[in-house]
């Protein structure tokens, strides 16, 4: 099952607009508690509400369930899509030069 990242977009997208979580649930009609329950990961929203959501944020309902915070860096997304392509062994050898150019 592929991963879902509702509850990290969440936080990302509330806070890259400055919100607080109180601020967000007064949008939502809900509260901050709900709120703070989504972005841990502990409860999801009902559809209706991700739809809303999505509309507040200026994104589609299937979108926010996909890893938002490599669509503002290209190059990352870009990187790990190239990783997940090699053997495991490559990988290790991407780690070992990045670990190379680090130092």
């Amino acid at each position: 099952m592929p991963k879902i990242y509702f509850n990290t977009n969440l936080e990302y997208l509330r806070k890259r607009k400055g919100w607080t979580q109180t601020e967000l649930a007064n949008k939502l009609g809900t509260t901050w508690g709900i709120i703070s329950h989504w972005e841990l990961g502990k409860r999801q929203p009902r559809m209706e509400m991700v739809g809303k959501i999505a509309e507040l944020f200026g994104v589609g309902s299937d979108i926010i369930f996909k890893d938002l915070r490599l669509e503002d860096n290209p190059k990352e997304k870009e990187l790990i899509n190239n990783v997940r392509m090699l053997t495991p062994e490559e990988q290790d050898k991407v780690l070992a030069m990045i670990d190379l150019i680090k130092k």
